[in-house]
């Protein structure tokens, strides 16, 4: 069931989703339920106004998530529980912006420490928003089996290049530890996903541990940014040898807006960049998805990224599908497999 909702301007008071409710409504009840969460997550904190082409493609995602909402059972058929949905919750600051955050949690929370899973949403570090997280098959998935999960908005390259962006993310990881009493959050127990750009920010967080230059100055200090399993797909791992629609020379596109140049203007920064120079055997295990029919970041991308984490000892597996880089309903798809293997790492 979902309790009345109020607002005023962006102020939201907190909602539960009962999910039992939400798998044995009929439809028409799902598809309502649903798109008060989703509404929720969308009322926009300022920033650049959506063009008409942004707008009319989050009007064909909402469709999308109501109609794959309503037509799949999304969650698994037991042990799943009761999650509330806090929209807005400021975790950090960067030049003036305000770094937010959406959290959902099991409710009421339970008395031990809950594992913690945060969702970092693509669309080329220069577009997209968090409420991508939304989908019913990923933070909502993982909040149905007792995670904490918190979908996050971090600076896009128009806003600041490269480092700026991981910066964001590891903030969002110490929030998490500095906040983690007061949540009933287990601070050993993070973890990161997302796919393209947002995978690629995961995979650093997966590689780069505490490493002071990717640390940033954006909240929380004192706390680790160490997260302890990664989920990325379709994401970028070497900027030094992109291929496909990832370019590092010529003309704008979005990995040179990225880092502010091209390749021969700051390669150091490309290489900092890249999860696969930051590989070592201290790294998280790491779930890792690509389609070989990618023709925006090659599948090779994720390939060699597999080789370089295999080679040093560390726990990975590869999911290779036949998807192209467009595959956001394909999540549903593999959702059982990356939710057990957050739970693997996670929740023992």
């Amino acid at each position: 069931m979902v309790t009345e909702l109020q607002h005023t301007d962006l102020h939201i008071s907190n909602f539960q989703v009962d999910v039992e409710t939400l798998r044995l409504s009929s439809r028409g009840k799902v598809q309502r339920a649903f798109l008060l969460l989703l509404e929720c997550s969308m009322l926009k904190e300022p920033e650049r106004p959506c063009s008409s082409s942004e707008r009319n493609m989050k009007q064909k995602r909402d469709l999308e998530v109501l109609f794959m909402f309503s037509s799949a059972p999304v969650f698994p058929s037991k042990n799943f529980v009761p999650f509330t949905f806090t929209p807005h919750i400021q975790y950090g600051e960067a030049d003036g912006v305000p770094l937010l955050l959406d959290m959902l949690c099991p409710s009421p929370l339970p008395s031990h420490h809950l594992p913690a899973v945060i969702y970092i949403f693509g669309g080329g570090w220069e577009g997209g928003h968090r409420s991508a997280g939304m989908y019913p098959w990923l933070s909502p998935l993982l909040a149905t089996q007792g995670f904490l999960t918190v979908n996050i908005s971090y600076r896009m390259s128009y806003q600041a290049v490269f480092p700026a962006q991981i910066h964001d993310a590891k903030a969002a990881v110490r929030w998490l530890r500095a906040n983690a009493e007061h949540y009933h959050i287990n601070p050993d127990r993070i973890g990161a996903w997302g796919f393209s750009s947002g995978g690629h920010l995961a995979s650093l967080l997966g590689v780069t541990g505490d490493l002071p230059t990717l640390e940033g100055e954006c909240g929380s200090p004192g706390y680790s940014s160490r997260v302890q399993a990664v989920v990325a797909a379709a994401a970028p791992s070497n900027f030094l040898h992109p291929g496909g629609q990832l370019l590092n020379d010529g003309p704008s596109n979005e990995v040179i807006r990225l880092f502010g140049g091209t390749v021969r203007e700051h390669e150091e920064q490309m290489r900092l960049g890249s999860p696969i120079s930051h590989v070592n055997a201290d790294a998280s295990p790491f779930f890792l998805i690509h389609g070989t029919r990618d023709e925006v970041v090659p599948f090779e991308q994720t390939e060699q990224m597999y080789e370089a984490l295999k080679a040093v000892g560390v726990e990975v597996t590869f999911l290779v599908t036949e998807w192209g880089h467009d595959w956001d309903t394909g999540w549903y798809e593999v959702a059982l497999q990356y939710l057990a293997f957050f739970q693997r790492h996670l929740c023992g």
